[in-house]
């Protein structure tokens, strides 16, 4: 994603917020897209579970091996990207869709978990720009949309579908909700 955002912007720095500018952080969550999108991951429906509601998710690991990965897959991998280099990523979900967004400011909600869309929607909003949603199966191999037609796509997601919730990511780890490990063999 550095090597990309150098090319874009001649400055490979993953800096987050720090230049105060909602158009660097930008263009660091479309390169880090870029970096994914060239990974090829195909779509493919959630692996078996075998309980009644949710679904199990891939692993980073998984989805790079099998280059396999649905909508809570890559956008699990997308917001943990996002959150690796000091980004406020959020995890938006509808009744059967999962995909991304960022904060553009160095901000986040007052609680992890939020189920009133209007938090989201007034603050996409056009001269607003605080937040920015991104389609992140467009990501995919055969969809590979540009991250601004990936944006558009996300947009359009939030203001049509069934929305569920929306999980903050930065306001969990402020509240002490962690990750869990990595198990590696």
């Amino acid at each position: 994603a550095s090597e990309i955002l150098e090319r874009w912007t001649g400055s490979p720095s993953l800096n987050a917020y720090q230049n105060r500018d909602h158009n660097r952080v930008k263009y660091q969550m479309a390169a880090v897209y870029e970096a994914i999108s060239e990974r090829q991951v195909t779509y493919c429906v959630a692996p078996a579970s075998f309980e009644e509601a949710g679904q199990r998710v891939r692993t980073v690991d998984e989805i790079f091996t099998t280059s396999m990965g649905n909508c809570l897959d890559i956008t699990m991998l997308y917001v943990s990207c996002l959150e690796a280099i000091g980004l406020h990523p959020l995890v938006i979900m509808t009744d059967d869709h999962a995909f991304a967004g960022c904060w553009l400011i160095q901000d986040s909600f007052a609680d992890c978990v939020n189920d009133d869309p209007t938090l989201l929607t007034k603050r996409i909003a056009e001269g607003r720009n605080e937040i920015l949603v991104v389609e992140c199966t467009a990501m995919n191999k055969g969809s590979m949309a540009a991250f601004d037609s990936a944006c558009d796509a996300a947009r359009e997601t939030l203001l049509k579908d069934k929305f569920s919730l929306f999980v903050d990511v930065c306001r969990a780890r402020v509240s002490q909700i962690r990750p869990l490990p990595l198990r590696t063999v």
